[in-house]
């Protein structure tokens, strides 16, 4: 199995729950990094924080800090790192997977 077949089986709740993961408080992103060229920092969180919106619908807190990041033209370092800080709560893991970046 490739790198990418992999990181496709990780995200789906069937094979999530066949390791006990639960969608409550377990959470696949996919990135798929090839669409970012050329591939710039910014435009890699910008990626992220667009698929995070998705994962986001129900949780008006996450929704709304992302949106605030989404709005600034480039988002801040400090700004990412406070959201992580709030995104890591204790009690949820989360799990980013990414492919074809191209560094």
């Amino acid at each position: 199995m490739g790198k990418t077949s992999l990181l496709h089986y990780l995200r789906q709740p069937e094979a999530q729950a066949g390791w006990g993961l639960s969608p409550d408080w377990c959470h696949f992103i996919y990135l798929d990094c090839h669409n970012i060229i050329p591939f710039q920092e910014a435009k890699f969180w910008r990626y992220v924080l667009r698929n995070l919106m998705q994962s986001f619908k129900r949780d008006e807190l996450l929704s709304r800090h992302v949106q605030d990041l989404l709005n600034q033209a480039d988002p801040d370092s400090y700004d990412l790192n406070n959201f992580l800080t709030i995104l890591l709560k204790p009690g949820s893991w989360w799990c980013c997977c990414w492919t074809n970046s191209r560094r």
